[in-house]
């Protein structure tokens, strides 16, 4: 079941490119008939099991052996299953659409032309490096006029620019009551995977945080910062010393 409903997904965001793409109105003739299941007679792979063990004594392996056995991770994933194939077919699928609608261009201001004009530009390295930070230049100078925390928010709520912030808000499913929606906050993420990153001296996170500070430089100088380098270590390991110190003035106090 789980992998019919995946399949009914992928299926399905590209039927939603399709149909955008060629602009076309809703059809009352009848559906098309509905084409074969990829695998098996219904959609299921029954023989991706294992039938030589018993389902009571380890039903993963009834259930998934055969598959396991005979399938090699690619050497370019971390992991492969069912669902990731699913996801590089529905890839390749949108791919092809949009590489043909590229290729094609359509009639001035139909989703095809916008689409195919959206991919080439993306494309064209050449007018991206002419252009250079001239298109967000705005948005540049306003976040560099910032100077306090509502100013900030203003900005960041701002439609048509594109800012996260350290606390993200958003309307989402109550976790508590699936039957409506509720907004929810949250803090916006770190930059390294966890806070230990931020924190510890041992090992190799010091010299993580060295690397890290230095891709943060090296952004801001993409960016056109002149005082890159004391604002990538304050945003890269600031954090950590303040942390320190806090911790230092606890132990005393103690």
């Amino acid at each position: 079941m789980v992998q019919l409903t995946r399949r009914a997904m992928g299926v399905s965001s590209i039927a939603l490119l399709a149909g955008c793409a060629t602009g076309a109105a809703q059809s009352t003739s009848a559906p098309a008939p509905r084409p074969p299941a990829a695998i098996g007679a219904f959609g299921v792979d029954l023989t991706g099991r294992d039938l030589s063990v018993a389902p009571g004594d380890d039903f993963y392996r009834y259930a998934n052996g055969g598959w396991v056995d005979r399938t090699e991770i690619p050497a370019d994933r971390s992991r492969w299953g069912t669902f990731d194939i699913l996801r590089d077919k529905a890839d390749q699928d949108a791919r092809a659409i949009i590489d043909e609608l590229a290729a094609s261009s359509g009639a001035p201001g139909t989703n095809a032309q916008k689409i195919g004009d959206y991919y080439n530009a993306y494309l064209d390295q050449d007018a991206i490096d002419a252009a250079g930070l001239a298109p967000i230049q705005g948005e540049i100078d306003q976040v560099n006029a910032l100077r306090t925390h509502e100013e900030a928010i203003r900005l960041i709520v701002t439609p048509g620019i594109s800012l996260n912030s350290p606390i993200a808000a958003y309307v989402s499913l109550d976790q508590r009551n699936p039957d409506r929606y509720c907004v929810t906050i949250t803090h916006g993420g770190l930059g390294l995977p966890e806070r230990e990153y931020y924190r510890r001296t041992d090992g190799q996170f010091p010299a993580i945080r060295e690397a890290y500070q230095a891709h943060v430089e090296r952004m801001l100088g993409f960016a056109g910062q002149t005082n890159r380098a004391q604002s990538a270590r304050g945003g890269a390991i600031g954090n950590t010393h303040r942390r320190a110190a806090l911790a230092r003035g606890r132990s005393a106090r103690a």
